[in-house]
């Protein structure tokens, strides 16, 4: 059936992946053409061009051909309008799937953004869904949505990723596997005003929490050593955040100013918007810019070095003048006289991190070894420095 024809297909994906990591170019070519290959017979064989539908017409049916890649990118929209539809008129918004269709659904769901979708599933208390189980006595997810066999099962469990990933916002990164790079995009939803959750990854617990009032919208971000992370705001601005780092935001991207609190290092790419200046606060340093890219970096308590990649920033600091950077300028702010020295810097030097390696160019053993105690957070100790 069709179920079982996607997930051929996402095995022939799965391979090809694989196939690349291993570095085994003819068998990704290989997997990657009886994934395509295969996707157009689902679509071929399966289709309804006069309901826009799939096979059954069941919420699994329409998404998984979706979530595979099978449906054409023209017909994506006829077949969510047929989804939306059905899941109203013919399940009255309610969840009308299984074991193996709730992860399928879920992860569609979170890669797409149909937030208000699964929410408004999840929201209804009549049979079937996870309120009627709560409702109806449930501590754990029953092994039918009636109850009527084990009432200790994990046959449901697929929504959990749904609330880590969609509603809190964070996902791994398959090029960076185990949490060692992830993303935080929180897609957010009319009726939830706060998130928080930590995950614990090989590397530590990521802690993240969100919270929105109006227009107003505040997020925290704390990663352990040896990890990394892109943070998208809510203006489209992206902030790749470096291990042990912290990002807060409070306040409103319908405002005046949008303004972001670094303690760490971050990259930053700033959607750009004349009316309402970026401003990053690290330490004593405010850093001002309308759209541009630039590293910030405040690991050491006493030290804040700004490196510029494009466009233009205002850097300021308390008792003097703001120092206005262009591409590959720095400024170097030691908080522990008051000190600043501006220089030049090819920015790109301090950005590698971001793609997870680690590049020195022109550094002293020295600013290398800070540099891996930082990472790792361990504390080296050479004996022959020469």
């Amino acid at each position: 059936d069709i179920v079982s024809n996607c997930v051929l297909s996402d095995a022939y994906a799965t391979m090809a992946k694989i196939a690349a990591v291993l570095g085994k170019d003819a068998d990704v070519q290989k997997y990657q053409k009886r994934h395509e290959d295969h996707n157009a017979l689902i679509h071929k064989t399966y289709f309804d061009e006069k309901d826009n539908s799939y096979a059954s017409c069941s919420q699994t049916d329409l998404i998984y051909p979706m979530l595979v890649g099978a449906t054409p990118e023209q017909q994506i929209k006829d077949v969510e309008a047929t989804l939306f539809r059905i899941t109203e008129k013919k399940h009255d918004g309610h969840l009308c799937t299984g074991l193996v269709g709730i992860p399928v659904m879920t992860q569609w769901a979170t890669r797409e953004g149909k937030t208000d979708f699964i929410y408004s599933m999840l929201k209804k208390r009549e049979y079937p869904g996870y309120l009627f189980m709560i409702d109806n006595g449930a501590t754990l997810t029953w092994e039918m949505w009636e109850g009527s066999r084990s009432q200790i099962h994990n046959c449901f469990n697929g929504i959990g990723t749904w609330f880590y990933q969609a509603l809190a916002g964070l996902a791994p990164d398959e090029n960076a596997p185990g949490y060692r790079h992830m993303t935080i995009c929180p897609q957010l939803v009319e009726g939830i005003d706060w998130v928080k959750i930590s995950k614990d990854t090989p590397y530590g617990m990521v802690d993240l929490k969100w919270e929105k009032s109006g227009h107003s919208f505040a997020i925290e971000v704390t990663l352990p050593f040896g990890t990394s992370a892109t943070v998208v705001l809510p203006d489209g601005t992206k902030v790749w955040l470096n291990k042990g780092s912290s990002l807060h935001y409070a306040g409103s991207f319908d405002g005046q100013v949008r303004k972001v609190t670094l303690d760490g290092e971050g990259f930053f790419d700033v959607t750009k918007d004349v009316r309402r200046p970026f401003v990053v606060e690290a330490g004593d340093m405010a850093v001002k810019v309308l759209g541009t890219s630039f590293t910030v970096s405040s690991y050491d308590d006493n030290l804040i070095n700004v490196y510029l990649k494009e466009g233009s920033i205002s850097a300021s600091v308390p008792g003097n003048e703001a120092v206005v950077l262009k591409p590959n300028e720095a400024i170097s702010y030691d908080q522990r006289d008051g000190s600043v020295h501006k220089f030049f810097e090819n920015a790109s030097d301090h950005t590698s991190w971001t793609g997870g390696k680690m590049e020195f160019v022109n550094k002293s053993f020295d600013e290398i070894i800070r540099c891996l105690e930082h990472w790792y957070c361990v504390h080296i100790t050479c004996n022959d420095k020469s």
